[in-house]
């Protein structure tokens, strides 16, 4: 990948400007790699160590993150309480269509996140589907031996046809929809726009069109990326000891 020239290599001693220049090619090979960039400031910082008026610096010189900054707005949602691990899987379809001729056919992500850990999956449909949809996930349920006990999703025949219902029945699982139809989960609906994100930036900073053979890795890259609400990764957050610190960190009373 490139390494823009910026300002802050100015009025340095060559030793600094030296220096300097490792640090800024540490930061292109993270910023740029699929399984640890297309990330903020604070994330870099926490993968490089490097200090962030230098990160900050970088950043703003780079093209894909200027273009795809996101703006942040807030919500008031309501809380939802999960008890721990595997308890409540949020899920969702992910419409992009757009590239479906460069990556195999697909045109939706079936997105899984567990409402407690955020650690999360995406799957790859060509149809909007029961049958796809519960090959997707018993594939999730085969792969990483996960199964919760309550499931949240949409009211979309992909979700209530059939098939899905019998694999939920089957595992028994309780499978459940929100009350209000123009409100799906937000967390689910987050993670939708994080993977999103991810793979918009790595098309566009690597000229591409194809984002499949790298989507585990963007996946590989959020599950290992610090979430402020459970202040872990969501790969921390999914080991048994440290459950009752993520319940502390979710739920304690502001």
């Amino acid at each position: 990948m490139w390494i823009q020239k910026v300002s802050f290599f100015r009025n340095r001693t060559k030793k600094e400007k030296e220096a300097l220049g490792r640090r800024t090619k540490a930061l292109d090979r993270t910023y740029y790699d699929p399984e640890t960039g297309y990330c903020g400031i604070k994330e870099l910082k926490r993968k490089t160590g490097i200090k962030q008026k230098e990160i900050k610096d970088f950043l703003h010189s780079q093209d894909v993150y200027t273009r795809f900054k996101p703006v942040i707005r807030k919500f008031k949602r309501r809380r939802v309480y999960v008890p721990g691990i595997d308890n409540q899987f949020d899920a969702d379809l992910l419409f992009i269509e757009k590239y479906s001729k460069y990556n195999d056919g697909t045109k939706y992500l079936l997105n899984v996140i567990d409402a407690f850990s955020k650690y999360a999956w995406s799957f790859p449909i060509k149809r909007k589907t029961a049958k796809e949809v519960s090959n997707a996930f018993n594939q999730l349920f085969g792969m990483d031996k996960r199964i919760p006990k309550f499931i949240l999703t949409d009211e979309g025949t992909e979700f209530t046809g059939k098939e899905t219902q019998k694999l939920f029945k089957d595992n028994n699982i309780h499978w459940f929809t929100t009350q209000n139809k123009e409100i799906k989960s937000a967390i689910a609906e987050r993670f939708n726009k994080t993977i999103k994100e991810k793979i918009t930036k790595y098309m566009h900073a690597n000229n591409a069109k194809k984002y499949i053979d790298v989507l585990p890795k963007l996946l590989k890259n959020y599950n290992n990326s610090y979430h402020r609400s459970i202040k872990m990764t969501p790969v921390e957050a999914s080991k048994q000891e440290n459950e009752p610190l993520v319940y502390k960190n979710l739920y304690k009373e502001k």
